[in-house]
């Protein structure tokens, strides 16, 4: 992809030194509007036979000037403009491009995510091979997790053609998050730790199941990566008469003051190792729900994360200070 300099460098725009080619472009103005104004009016002085006439003739040579200058000024003014959308254009290019790039590689985030959780199925199956209970529930797991990945590989096929996501459909809320807390419980980050689910009165939503998935996949994954080995991380959900709410408690170090401006900026990772993509898939849940994003301290010492989805089809106010 073009970075933004080659950019400016096609369009042919001076980015070393804009001062200087100002300068010299109003100087060659000035020396040429002088050098007009001393040959006309010694040429106007020549000809002129009365005072009268003289004045007449630096009348009409004023207006000449101003007019020709006028069309110059158009000209320049126009191409200036024409060079400034077609930059304008072109970055707007660029960063639809970055975007794509970005929402491709948090598809990818997010399937290695499943592809670990199928690493840590195959394991469990491996250590209880003889019970045939363990067993079938394993498989059912695996089966769910494969249907995830199927989707997700048809999504990354079709980003190439649009970056939309599946349609909606109606999801009971409380089966859908059980199963998305019994699939993380997999995953090798979340296995050692303490997740817990309060139990939420049945909700059915219009969503975009493979995202919701997702996004709490991920909120899950970052408090479990979070809290470490033997942390607590608890997923809350609350209805009101405007909206539910998904809560994700960890009992981690919590997101400071500094960063929680930051921390939903594409690419921002509060871990030295970190992507940053796995909020981008919160993001783009929140924008086909019409939900709302927040973060803040949680009565378990760390992060509290806050999915707000609104009951019927207005967005939410966005949140102060988040």
């Amino acid at each position: 992809m073009p970075s933004v300099r080659n950019l400016i460098a096609k369009s042919h725009l001076p980015e070393d030194r804009p001062t200087f080619s100002a300068a010299v472009a109003a100087f060659i103005y000035v020396a040429i509007a002088g050098l007009y104004i001393l040959i006309s009016g010694r040429v106007a002085a020549a000809f002129s036979v009365s005072l009268q006439q003289l004045q007449t003739i630096e009348a009409y040579k004023g207006i000449a000037f101003v007019a020709v200058t006028g069309v110059l000024f158009f000209f320049i003014s126009l191409g200036w403009w024409r060079r400034t959308r077609d930059q304008r254009n072109l970055l707007v290019q660029s960063e639809r491009r970055a975007v794509a790039s970005m929402y491709s590689a948090a598809l990818a985030h997010d399937l290695n995510n499943l592809l670990m959780v199928l690493s840590g199925l195959v394991e469990g199956i491996k250590e209880h091979e003889q019970s045939d209970a363990r067993l079938s529930d394993m498989r059912a797991s695996l089966e769910h997790a494969l249907q995830s990945l199927s989707l997700f590989s048809k999504r990354i096929a079709s980003t190439v053609r649009q970056l939309q996501p599946s349609e909606n459909a109606e999801v009971d809320l409380t089966i859908a998050l059980a199963q998305i807390v019994e699939l993380a419980r997999k995953h090798p980050d979340v296995k050692f730790c303490s997740l817990s689910m309060e139990a939420l009165p049945q909700v059915v939503l219009a969503l975009n199941r493979e995202l919701l998935e997702q996004a709490v996949l991920n909120l899950i994954l970052n408090a479990a990566q979070a809290a470490g080995p033997r942390g607590t991380i608890k997923l809350v959900a609350k209805r009101t008469n405007r909206a539910v709410a998904i809560e994700i408690h960890d009992n981690g170090p919590g997101i400071s003051p500094d960063k929680a401006e930051s921390i939903f900026d594409p690419g921002f990772s509060t871990k030295s190792a970190g992507s940053g993509l796995g909020l981008l898939s919160v993001q783009a849940f929140a924008a086909t729900s019409h939900a709302r994003i927040s973060v803040e301290r949680s009565p378990l010492g760390g992060a509290l994360f806050r999915l707000t989805i609104p009951l019927g089809q207005e967005p939410l106010n966005a949140p102060s200070g988040v």
